[in-house]
């Protein structure tokens, strides 16, 4: 009979004891742990899952259990993770080998597709192969890291710098434009400070000021930043923080642009309404200014038709009408300035308008450079304003003198030339004949990259305070309001040439010299018809008026235009003209035209000023047909011209 051993049995006991409590403790770790697990068999049916596994599926533990895990698997993928499956039992000889983080696409009961994250790891149990699989639903992740591919693309893409630095300033991030901006490569500032990017004078604005201001709430301003290559230059800047779950501050995010051009635009938009209002004061002091004027230079031309050449006094008021003279061209040059000049094309001879400025021309650039002139002999007249074609060789001498500050030549030349299809300018010019102006200079010349920019207003490649970079802009202006064309030819350090074409009028020089002639051999300036004279300025008005009396004409007054209605109603059949000044208090002188609804015809209209306002036209232009006389203006002239418009 064998004896019983209770020794051995005491340890079956023990053994069966610490198997079940290991068992307990497995399931408590299986079905306590945050993370979704199964246990699949050897084909992938459900053996057990835990209720983070029910949660991620949305499904029961009943509906889940027994069912193959390859269900909850799209229909696409379904056989890649059976294969995946059979590879991986048979690649693990030891049944341990984990497969971890794998991603797949999963499915909910409902049918809702979902990204998972699946790690398996195999238990072989007495040869039977088991797999343990820990899954989580990865949306919310996936969302996140294609929010932070999405922030991250769009810090690369702003056109702003970005910067991220930590709490001591240093910079941990920065995105292309910032790099851009500074000319600096993302190696070149790695670890560097932020204040690296500052002017030496602003170094410690961050310390000081930036970074305290940020930490409590943003900071937002200008500071001089400060490029690879030491340029300084203005950027906006703005930061604000990055805060951890507590709220506490641990990063700053910088962000800024460059706002070089910003500041120029803002310049010259100050400059343009400078310029604004002293061309407004410009206009009003010459308006004014003309009107004395021509109360001077009247009176004077009426003293120097009377008084005897041998008079003592004589001399005096030849001064006196000289010094009015010079003190008319001055405010013609207000009125230029002031761009309230009233444009009046003449048949001119630009060669005459040369050799008339070439003394003041010498003067004008120095003795170190020599002045050429190259003009074509019996060129044909051009319908130009005199006064303002002046004005373009002006500049554009000053221009090419400040091209030569060491001296050289400059050649002003002209030429007749034709244009069609087969001319280098026929893109830009139309068919026909042209006078062809050339300035051309020896100077350092103008680069490439610039020559579209200088006809800009305000361009100037000149150092500040040296110019207003509307001399060029000005020549543009005139030149294209004036119906021709400019054009620029340059090389570096060889010379540059301007070219102005200019339309033929079609009129000869036998056709001026005939009407010159035919003019001069007028013999009257005076008549005895009827006209009304309208100007508010008293001098001015008596002046004319007696002007007028002297030489025949009955004339009738008023000072304003509201009373010029009531005189001309009342002298309706008798008046032949109306001398009308065009800016006067509450009705200009256009006005007034307009507002005689019984206006008789032929009745000729002269309008004179020295200050239009855009009074007669909006460009400064007159309409055809449209008679004026520019303030100040002699007895002749004045007379000459009421005569010649009561004639037409």
């Amino acid at each position: 009979m064998d004896t019983f051993d209770t020794s051995e049995l005491t340890a079956q006991t023990d053994i069966e004891n610490l198997s079940q409590k290991i068992t307990h403790l497995l399931n408590a770790v299986f079905y306590a742990s945050n993370d979704a697990m199964l246990l699949l068999d050897q084909e992938a049916s459900i053996l057990i899952l835990n209720p983070q596994a029910e949660k991620v599926f949305q499904c029961s533990d009943i509906e889940m259990r027994g069912h193959s895990f390859a269900s909850f698997i799209p229909e696409q993928n379904k056989d890649k993770f059976i294969g995946l499956l059979k590879h991986f039992s048979l690649t693990s000889s030891e049944g341990n080998t984990p497969l971890d983080n794998m991603e797949i696409a999963a499915k909910r009961t409902d049918g809702e597709i979902f990204p998972m994250e699946i790690s398996l790891s195999i238990v072989n149990i007495d040869g039977e192969i088991f797999f343990i699989a820990t899954v989580c639903d990865i949306a919310t992740r996936k969302r996140t890291e294609v929010e932070i591919s999405m922030l991250a693309h769009a810090m690369k893409s702003i056109h702003e710098g970005l910067a991220i630095i930590d709490l001591s300033g240093n910079i941990i991030y920065a995105n292309e434009m910032l790099y851009e901006t500074f000319n600096f490569t993302s190696k070149e500032l790695k670890t560097k400070n932020i204040s690296f990017l500052c002017a030496t004078a602003e170094k410690n604005l961050f310390d000081d000021e930036i970074i305290p201001a940020t930490m409590t709430s943003a900071w937002e301003g200008e500071i001089t930043g400060l490029k690879k290559t030491g340029e300084e230059f203005p950027f906006a800047f703005s930061t604000s923080t990055i805060s951890d779950d507590s709220g506490n501050p641990i990063l700053i995010i910088c962000v800024g642009r460059d706002i070089t051009e910003k500041k120029q635009l803002e310049d010259q938009l100050r400059h343009a309404q400078k310029m604004e209002a002293i061309g407004q004061l410009a206009g009003g002091v010459a308006h004014d200014f003309n009107n004395l004027l021509i109360v001077i230079s009247g009176y004077s031309n009426n003293l120097l038709a009377t008084i005897d050449k041998k008079n003592p006094q004589y001399k005096n008021i030849i001064q006196i009408n000289k010094a009015a003279d010079r003190a008319a061209s001055l405010t013609r040059q207000l009125l230029a300035f002031s761009r309230k000049q009233i444009l009046q094309p003449k048949l001119i001879n630009i060669n005459h308008l040369i050799h008339d400025m070439e003394k003041m021309l010498k003067r004008l650039i120095g003795e170190n450079i020599i002045l050429q002139t190259r003009l074509e002999d019996n060129l044909d007249k051009i319908l130009a304003d005199p006064g303002q074609i002046e004005q373009v060789i002006m500049n554009l001498v000053v221009n090419a003198r400040d091209a030569m500050p060491d001296g050289g030549e400059l050649t002003l030349s002209t030429e007749s030339i034709e244009i069609n299809a087969d001319n280098k300018f026929y893109g830009e010019l139309g068919d026909g004949e042209y006078i062809a102006f050339k300035i051309s200079d020896s100077g350092i010349g103008i680069e490439n990259k610039i020559k579209d920019r200088i006809f800009e207003p305000f361009y100037t490649t000149k150092e500040k305070g040296k110019g207003t970079g509307l001399g060029l802009s000005t020549v543009y202006g005139i030149i294209e309001q004036s119906g021709c064309h400019i054009t620029i030819d340059s090389e570096k350090n060889v010379g540059t040439t301007f070219t102005i074409f200019i339309p033929k009028s079609g009129i000869t020089v036998e056709d001026i010299e005939k009407e010159e002639l035919q003019i001069q051999h007028k013999p009257s300036v005076g008549g005895e018809e009827t006209l009304l004279v309208v100007e508010d300025e008293e001098q001015v008005r008596e002046l004319v008026i007696e002007m007028l009396e002297t030489y025949g004409y009955e004339v009738l007054e008023a000072n304003n235009g509201k009373k010029a209605i009531d005189v001309y109603n009342k002298n309706r059949e008798q008046i032949s003209m109306i001398l009308t000044d065009v800016v006067m208090p509450e009705m200009g002188g256009k006005k007034l035209i307009e507002s005689l609804k019984n206006f008789k015809a032929g009745t000729k209209v002269i309008y004179m000023s020295g200050y239009t306002d855009n009074a007669i036209d909006e460009q400064g232009i007159l309409d055809p047909g449209t008679e004026f006389i520019q303030k100040p203006f002699s007895p002749f002239d004045l007379l000459k011209k009421v005569r010649e418009v009561l004639d037409a």
